[in-house]
């Protein structure tokens, strides 16, 4: 299952229906995801949204992704454990990413977000419900991290990380920063490859127009971060980076496993 790209020549009229469509499914997407948070807003006035998410708001996500026209499989790794409060190291390619995560992580999980981002309104509120962590800058960044780690784990909650920082515009995995890593040993949790094979064709950096096709997202082992000192964490957040972009590149596990629809 090699990297899917887009035609390097696509039909002109090809090009021009999806162009006209693609704002109609953006349209659609949001209106999905505003009946999400309108089923979820009455419970909110009883129970954390961190814990009604799953059952609420994060169905209308994950089919929202299918707006873009894109087949969507989730395959996981025989080793990873669900019920394990974790943080999931992503690959960042499109805007559509954080739908894929939400479609293939089965359990309660916030996101690692600029801090700049929670002012945005509605999308800001949502994210604060949900517990996201914001990313803040200058001095005392990773302590600030760690801090709101510990608290997302003390009530199980696991944590969405792009340790690329940004989305890649030739769908190359980039380099790895080593702070969520750094966060998630400190915290206590394991770390979590996953990868978004087919998604660099279906939306890339740069455009809006969807490109239909295939989705499929890879949700690999838990890794443990625990014991490990600052070179040896160096070293895992290189070798998960190798692991997605083998998962990326080829659509399968490095070790060979066979991917289960559903996680044990």
């Amino acid at each position: 299952m090699p990297l899917p790209k887009r035609p390097a020549n696509p039909n002109p009229l090809v090009l021009a229906a999806l162009a006209l469509l693609s704002p109609l499914l953006w349209l659609l997407n949001f209106a999905m995801i505003g009946v999400g948070l309108l089923i979820a807003a009455p419970f909110c006035l009883f129970l954390p949204f961190a814990r009604v998410q799953r059952w609420t708001v994060a169905p209308w996500i994950a089919a929202s992704l299918r707006c873009s026209l894109n087949r969507v499989r989730y395959v996981y790794h025989p080793d990873f454990r669900p019920e394990r409060v974790s943080v999931y190291m992503m690959n960042h390619t499109s805007m559509l990413d954080a739908h894929a995560a939400v479609g293939a992580i089965p359990a309660v999980f916030c996101g690692l977000e600029n801090a700049s981002h929670f002012n945005v309104p509605i999308y800001g509120w949502a994210m604060k419900a949900a517990s996201g962590i914001p990313v803040p800058k200058g001095e005392g960044r990773l302590a600030s991290l760690i801090a709101s780690a510990r608290e997302r784990r003390s009530r199980g909650i696991s944590i969405l990380a792009f340790p690329e920082g940004h989305r890649t515009r030739d769908g190359v995995v980039q380099s790895f920063r080593t702070g969520a890593f750094l966060m998630a040993r400190e915290a206590g949790m394991p770390v979590v490859p996953m990868a978004a094979h087919g998604m660099f064709r279906a939306m890339p950096k740069g455009t809006f127009v969807v490109w239909p096709g295939t989705i499929t997202v890879f949700v690999g082992p838990q890794l443990e971060t625990e014991g490990k000192d600052d070179a040896a964490i160096r070293e895992l957040a290189e070798s998960v980076r190798a692991y997605t972009q083998h998962l990326v590149d080829h659509g399968s596990f490095p070790d060979g496993a066979t991917g289960l629809r559903r996680p044990r």
